[in-house]
């Protein structure tokens, strides 16, 4: 019996390809594993703002002293696309007077707010929600240069910045207390 001098193996050109195949496919992964660890973040995002709502609708449920002073209400604020901010009505106006802040929150630099609404109107210089301690009112308010307008529904928009028209959170706050994230 004759032995064969071929041998079955590899050539050059198919290890090639196969590292080609294997590469690409690595790439289409890791970018996809990318924008899942964005949209988590987005999550993590909206999921702690709707949490801070709720925090501080608590504290004017409890009707919560802060630093030994009783509020008349406590609200969440919004000014800017990258924070947003904590206050309580000192004076009874049942609104945010600037300097009634005790608390800003900076939102992860790769999201920002991309639009707040009130009742579907945007264009104002700022919206907040206050939750009143005596009558336990929700009051929904957006401001533009000093003229106050009272709404039923604040919409606020979060979007990772890379892809603000892809991905975005929607929270939204009714005059009945309740709190969404869609």
């Amino acid at each position: 019996m004759k032995k064969s001098s071929f041998q079955a193996a590899f050539t050059f050109t198919e290890l090639l390809i196969s590292m080609a195949i294997i590469v690409l496919l690595s790439g289409l992964l890791l970018a996809e594993y990318q924008r899942g660890e964005y949209s988590r973040g987005l999550d993590d995002v909206a999921q702690r703002l709707a949490q801070d709502i709720r925090r501080v609708e608590n504290m004017a449920l409890e009707g919560e002293k802060y630093k030994g002073e009783i509020s008349y209400g406590y609200g969440i604020g919004f000014k800017t696309t990258d924070r947003y901010f904590i206050f309580k009505d000192d004076d009874n106006g049942d609104d945010y007077d600037d300097g009634e802040e005790i608390e800003t929150i900076n939102i992860p630099s790769d999201f920002k707010i991309s639009s707040r609404t009130v009742d579907g109107k945007s264009g104002f210089d700022k919206e907040w929600v206050e939750f009143t301690t005596s009558d336990f009112k929700t009051i929904i308010t957006g401001r533009i240069s000093e003229t106050d307008t009272s709404g039923s529904e604040l919409k606020i928009e979060i979007c990772w910045k890379a892809r603000c028209k892809k991905n975005t959170r929607t929270i939204t706050v009714t005059n009945k207390g309740m709190v969404e994230i869609e």
